[in-house]
């Protein structure tokens, strides 16, 4: 995989990144199970930013990756359940 310019960063800290392109390829319960997987037990915080929904559900955000659709309501309320088994240190919107 070739990585987007703005994320490099992120590779070079060893983050797993899972850009829209890998979900809609993947699908939403393999993330989910890699995403429980990956953190297993340890505490963590999660932050939900608006502009990773949709602009159609969303219309006043700005959608990052351009040619790609955002979430939409029902992927992001499940990935925010998905949540429920973690330790949450923090949760912002």
């Amino acid at each position: 995989m070739i990585p987007l310019d703005w994320l490099q960063p992120a590779y070079d800290y060893g983050y797993n990144i899972v850009t829209m392109k890998d979900f809609r390829r993947r699908g939403l319960t393999d993330v989910i199970a890699q995403t429980v997987k990956v953190l297993g037990d340890r505490p963590v915080y999660i932050t939900f930013d608006l502009d990773c929904l949709d602009p159609t559900i969303a219309p006043g955000v700005s959608n990052i990756e351009p040619g790609e659709k955002g979430f939409d309501i029902d992927e992001a309320i499940a990935l925010l359940r998905a949540s429920y088994r973690m330790i949450l240190l923090s949760l912002t919107m």
